[in-house]
């Protein structure tokens, strides 16, 4: 079963807000909507953030790849004040977009006249024609690029996945030259979560806290996302 953001979202603020934590920490609980949402693959979901920190990077993957099909199917998890604001706080000319996904912001930052670089763990998209875009395979945890090789650098609904946070945190701010830009959810931890996220900022100061934020910054909660944006000085 596929959901749309709306009802994906009422979903999880009844469960989040009106269930009581030992209620919705339990697995006898959850599984009941984890086995009606999610099928045959619902163990996938339970057990994942269990078994993911100690996974090999190839078992990450797989079982990354094998939620796609009962994933709430959306061009984009972003909201329209984030790519609004993402798209006027770019600084240069070169960005990089890494946890592409579908492509959709990538296409969006290049029709905007900026030369682009989508990055992901499996590129599942083909650049529309006449484009400046370049997609590639890649892990933000091990970027294949130089130093300072983007002048923004973009990366939206991707922290929260990742294995090793601050590597990749690391990694994101060793290719951008002149800006960082991060979007996350702002989303409670519980044990079960119907998503594969690893990582939860419940406020702002848990995110700033948490990516360390340095130099000159900006932190803001847009419609339900923290948007975060860092420049190097």
């Amino acid at each position: 079963m596929k959901l749309s953001r709306d009802k994906a979202n009422k979903i999880r603020h009844i469960l989040d807000d009106w269930v009581p934590r030992s209620i919705r920490d339990s697995k006898l609980f959850m599984y009941v909507p984890f086995r009606m949402f999610f099928g045959n693959k619902y163990s996938l979901f339970m057990d994942f953030k269990e078994k993911a920190k100690s996974m090999s990077k190839e078992e990450f993957q797989k079982a990354n790849y094998d939620s796609f099909d009962v994933l709430i199917d959306r061009a984009t998890d972003l909201n329209e004040k984030c790519i609004d604001k993402i798209i006027a706080d770019i600084a240069g000319k070169e960005v990089l977009e890494v946890g592409c996904g579908k492509g959709f912001l990538t296409d969006l930052i290049a029709t905007k006249g900026f030369v682009v670089t989508g990055v992901d763990l499996s590129v599942r998209h083909t650049k529309r024609n006449n484009l400046n875009i370049t997609y590639l395979d890649g892990d933000i945890e091990n970027l294949n690029f130089r130093d300072n090789a983007f002048e923004t650098v973009v990366c939206t609904h991707t922290l929260e996945h990742v294995q090793n946070f601050d590597r990749a945190v690391a990694e994101l701010r060793r290719v951008t030259k002149k800006r960082l830009i991060i979007v996350v959810p702002m989303q409670k931890e519980f044990k079960y979560t119907f998503d594969l996220h690893l990582h939860f900022f419940s406020t702002i100061e848990n995110f700033i806290n948490r990516v360390c934020a340095k130099g000159k910054y900006e932190c803001l909660n847009l419609d339900g996302d923290i948007y975060y944006r860092e420049d190097k000085s």
